[in-house]
């Protein structure tokens, strides 16, 4: 069946005006390169993953810089941080230079009893070789955007749900709590010891902003993926970071609907926006 005429063109009117007010430029002319494909569980799992690693990032840099200054953290060569996952709790472990290499700095432990994380300065400051590793991996998708579409890059790390190695994604990120950052993002296949990539995909090829709805007001977005046939995993991201739902469409003439870290496709004359 054919889609409803006054669905279609309500997504085609709002679809444009959202392209005509995307930041960074019109739409790249070139063809998308292949990426790796993961299943829609796969896709839905992954993004719940990096929404909960990033929260916690975030709740733990919160914490430390309650106890160290910007300037101490600067003259310490705070250089990121990385995630150990164990079967009760999640620690966040900030890494900086020293002159003997990356070092752990301090710890932040996330109970999965819901208790408040606590701060600490780790015992012993060398890091394992599972540790040494992610950390290398953050930093090697670091050195491996192409184009950025930023002056600000998040890093997210995760066990490869496939294969031995990392995933590593760097994700544009920004200071404006007004903009939503769907553009730019990029993902890595890392070996195990953290020190090859095995694949680079560029999840878009453009660096897509767009506005964000006012405080309170319940929102959409209406965006398009050119890069595989179905929505991505910074897609799901995205929607629980930003608390929106997100329909997006696929080369394939599909639109899905991403909505609290759940993809699903929007039937035929849906009455989905």
């Amino acid at each position: 069946m054919r889609r409803n005429a006054f669905l279609v063109a309500g997504i085609a009117v709002a679809w444009i005006a959202l392209i005509l007010g995307m930041r960074g430029g019109a739409l790249a002319a070139e063809t998308p390169q292949p990426i790796r494909k993961f299943d829609l569980t796969t896709i839905q799992t992954l993004g719940r993953a990096m929404y909960e690693q990033d929260r916690e990032a975030w709740r733990a840099t919160d914490l430390l810089r309650a106890k160290v200054s910007d300037d101490q953290l600067k003259a310490d060569k705070l250089h990121g941080w990385i995630v150990d996952t164990f079967a009760d709790y999640h620690v966040v472990r900030f890494v900086h230079d020293t002159a003997g290499g990356p070092e752990a700095y301090y710890d932040v432990m996330f109970g999965k009893n819901g208790a408040q994380p606590t701060l600490a300065a780790p015992p012993n400051r060398v890091l394992t070789a599972s540790e040494a590793a992610q950390y290398r991996a953050r930093s090697l998708a670091l050195a491996n955007i192409s184009r950025a579409c930023t002056d600000s890059y998040n890093t997210i790390v995760l066990k490869d749900p496939e294969r031995g190695g990392w995933l590593a994604w760097a994700l544009a990120a920004t200071t404006d709590p007004k903009l939503i950052m769907l553009g730019g993002h990029y993902r890595f296949t890392i070996s195990a010891d953290g020190k090859n990539v095995v694949q680079k995909d560029a999840l878009s090829l453009t660096c897509r902003q767009y506005q964000r709805p006012p405080a309170g007001k319940a929102g959409f977005l209406l965006s398009n993926n050119v890069v595989s046939l179905m929505p991505l995993e910074t897609h799901v991201f995205a929607g629980l970071s930003y608390g929106l739902t997100i329909y997006v469409g696929t080369p394939d003439g599909e639109v899905w609907k991403v909505a609290q870290g759940a993809i699903q496709s929007v039937a035929q004359d849906s009455p989905d926006p």
